[in-house]
């Protein structure tokens, strides 16, 4: 009898004994299975340890998507882990880290037509962190019309125009009455935001006409603002034929206000156009026109082939009474896409007859013409306005060599970007 309660005893123990080695087997194996995603670590405690599992694996960042407005950046991540996302990391510029449990996040409150740096990165539950993903993101560039550009620029106006201008006008715009009888808006001495890039050359903007077109003077394939790059023609005649009163005409026939037959610099301007321009004319106007103002000074009277010198509207307004005007007979308003700027447009711009100008934003050490007459002599000689090398308004005969510096008008409607700037000029959008 006692033998056999020992049996059972044995019997007892081998059966416990092999249950805890089954045990200790089954624990390492599934150790060893789950070691490449866990560290076992152990606390002491008084009466035994207690093990516990740490996360190392890092989460990862597959996307960032954003969208933008002109004033706003929102940006979408996708990412990944194996246990979980807790957190979102948001930065803006190098700025300090917007904490966020969303994966999409917009940052307010940006200018337009910036290129910004953001910078994202995630983190998990167990607190490991992805790397940081960077973008350059541009927000959307300010799209308006020129008519709502300067509508946020100074409005003033001038009334003495017997001295140059060559302040500083950033911002500003003058107004006078134009040939439209609407209200055109000029700029005047040496603004530094009336740049235009616009078919693959630079322009400056001379003024906002009444129609709400916008009128450019050429400037060339740079921002240089002095040289022979700053024309299309160094040596240019205004018309080969001279003997005439009617040869001052940008378009002329026999008669005072006659038109029909181009000028040499017309016949210029139209190639130049031809082979640079017209692929742009849908946004080219040539409603608005150029003014070849061929009216009589006052006291004088027109004649093909005057007996004694006569004087053109121009010049008493330039030469003699110091007054500009943007006005027009609508006779001898051409309705075509390019021309020249009138001696007018150069004395609202700052320039004065006789008065060298260096200073303002016509001024490019180089004699070109302008489409206004002046007089004619008695032998018949005509004579047209011209900007000479130092930027001050003269005349001479229409048979002198001159260069050529286009001007053109850009419709109402079209649309610029940029700040009028050298560097970012109002770009035509597309």
């Amino acid at each position: 009898m006692k033998f056999e309660v020992l049996k059972r005893s044995h019997l007892k123990r081998k059966i416990i004994i092999g249950l805890f080695v089954v045990a200790v087997i089954s624990a390492t194996i599934l150790n060893f299975t789950r070691a490449k995603y866990r560290i076992t670590q152990s606390i002491p405690l008084a009466t035994g340890t207690i093990n516990y599992k740490r996360d190392t694996i890092k989460p990862v960042i597959s996307n960032v998507i954003s969208s933008v407005s002109k004033t706003s950046i929102t940006v979408n991540v996708t990412a990944s882990d194996n246990e979980g996302l807790a957190k979102y990391y948001y930065s803006i510029n190098n700025g300090i880290y917007t904490e966020s449990t969303l994966n999409s996040h917009t940052f307010n409150g940006l200018t337009a037509g910036t290129s910004y740096t953001v910078k994202v990165y995630v983190a998990d539950t167990s607190g490991n962190e992805s790397e940081v993903k960077i973008s350059t993101i541009k927000t959307q560039s300010d799209v308006k019309t020129m008519q709502e550009i300067l509508a946020g620029y100074n409005k003033s106006t001038r009334t003495d125009f017997s001295t140059t201008v060559t302040a500083s006008t950033t911002k500003t715009v003058y107004s006078a009455t134009d040939w439209t009888n609407k209200t055109s808006y000029y700029f005047a001495g040496n603004p530094t935001d009336n740049w235009v890039s616009f078919a693959g050359f630079y322009w400056r903007i001379i003024r906002m006409n009444g129609d709400g077109s916008t009128r450019l003077i050429y400037n060339g394939t740079s921002t240089a603002t002095t040289g022979d790059s700053t024309l299309t023609r160094t040596s240019q005649k205004f018309n080969t034929k001279y003997n005439k009163s009617y040869y001052v005409g940008l378009s002329y026939s026999t008669t005072q206000h006659g038109t029909g037959t181009p000028s040499d610099i017309l016949r210029t301007l139209d190639g130049w156009y031809q082979s640079n321009l017209a692929s742009y004319d849908v946004k080219i106007d040539s409603s608005v026109g150029f003014c070849s103002d061929r009216n009589m000074a006052s006291g004088y009277t027109w004649s093909a082939q005057p007996s004694s010198t006569i004087y053109y509207a121009a010049y008493q307004r330039l030469q003699r009474n110091k007054s500009p005007s943007l006005e027009c007979s609508s006779s001898d308003v051409l309705k075509i896409p390019i021309g020249l700027i009138t001696a007018d447009e150069v004395a609202y711009a700052g320039g004065v007859y006789g008065t060298s100008n260096n200073g303002y934003y016509l001024y490019n050490g180089i004699t070109y013409w302008t489409t206004s007459p002046s007089r004619v002599y008695s032998s018949g000689d005509a004579n047209v306005f011209f900007v000479n090398s130092s930027d001050s308004l003269n005349y001479d005969y229409v048979d002198n060599t001159y260069g050529v510096r286009p001007v053109i008008n850009l419709k109402a409607d079209v649309k610029f970007t940029g700040s009028g700037k050298a560097d970012d000029p109002f770009t035509v959008s597309s």
